[in-house]
C-alpha cells in the first residue's frame, strides 16, 4: 500500500505528494536532500539500461509496426489491439519423412542433427494452427559451424499433399548459434483447404549443423465467441 497521497495537478495528470522534512536550525537542508534523488536517478538509468538489452525482440524483423499493431476500430468505436503472438517447435521435435535417414539429438535435447542416411533428406514436423490466425513470419534457431547452409520452411499443403507454397528460410550468414526470419509470409490459416507442417534440410551430417527450432509468429483472430460469450 501506497503511505503517500496521490494529488490531480490543474492538467490532470497525477503526481506524489512526499510529506514535508523538518530541519535543525542551522541545518543545511541541501546536503541531505541531494544525496537519495541522486541515488534514485542513478537506480532509474541503471534500470532502463537493463531494460535496453534484449537478446530478441518479441516481433519478427521484417515487422513495421509497433510490438501491439491495433486493428481499425469496431462498431462500439473501441480500438482492440491485435498483440503479435508466437508458436515455437523445438529442433527435436521434427523427424525424418525418409526411413533411410536417421537422427540424433543435442545433449540438452532441444537440437537435432542427421546422424546417418542422407544429409539431404528432409525432417518435419506437422503444425496444428487455429482457424483465422494470419502467419506473419517464420524464424529458424541453429548451430551452424559448417561451410555450409541449412534450409527450413513453413509449408503449405493441399488436401491432396501437393505443396501449394512453401516460405524459406535459411542458416547463411552467421556462425555458430544464431537465428534468421523468412520473409513475409501473410498467410491466414483454412483447415478446411490446407494442410500446414514444418520441414528442414540439414545439407551436412553431424553436429557441425543442429537446428535449434523454430518460431512462428503471428496474430491471432478475435477470441468472440470462442467459450459461448462475447469476449471484452
Amino acid at each position: 500500500m501506497n503511505p503517500y497521497p496521490i494529488a490531480f495537478t490543474a492538467a490532470g495528470s497525477r503526481k506524489l505528494v512526499l510529506p514535508a522534512r523538518r530541519w535543525r536550525a542551522g541545518s543545511n537542508p541541501h546536503r541531505y536532500s541531494r544525496m537519495p534523488w541522486g541515488i534514485l536517478l542513478g537506480l532509474c538509468l541503471a534500470t532502463g539500461v537493463v531494460a535496453a538489452q534484449s537478446v530478441e525482440s518479441s516481433a519478427p524483423s521484417n515487422w513495421q509496426g509497433p510490438d501491439t499493431p491495433s486493428q481499425a476500430t469496431d462498431e462500439r468505436g473501441v480500438e482492440p489491439m491485435q498483440v503479435v503472438r508466437s508458436l515455437r517447435v523445438t529442433g527435436s521435435a521434427l523427424r525424418p519423412r525418409d526411413s533411410g535417414n536417421s537422427v540424433d539429438v543435442s545433449a540438452a535435447g532441444g537440437c537435432t542433427y542427421n546422424s546417418g542416411g542422407s544429409a539431404f533428406g528432409v525432417l518435419n514436423t506437422p503444425l496444428q494452427l487455429r482457424d483465422g490466425t494470419e502467419i506473419l513470419s517464420l524464424r529458424m534457431y541453429y548451430s551452424d559451424t559448417s561451410a555450409s547452409n541449412s534450409i527450413g520452411w513453413f509449408t503449405i499443403y493441399d488436401l491432396y499433399g501437393a505443396i501449394v507454397t512453401e516460405f524459406p528460410v535459411s542458416s547463411s550468414g552467421n556462425f555458430g548459434n544464431s537465428f534468421n526470419d523468412s520473409a513475409a509470409i501473410n498467410h491466414v490459416v483454412n483447415n478446411s483447404v490446407y494442410a500446414y507442417a514444418l520441414n528442414w534440410r540439414p545439407n551436412v551430417a553431424g553436429t557441425q549443423m543442429q537446428l535449434c527450432g523454430f518460431r512462428i509468429f503471428l496474430f491471432e483472430p478475435p477470441d468472440i465467441f470462442r467459450n459461448g460469450f462475447e469476449s471484452g
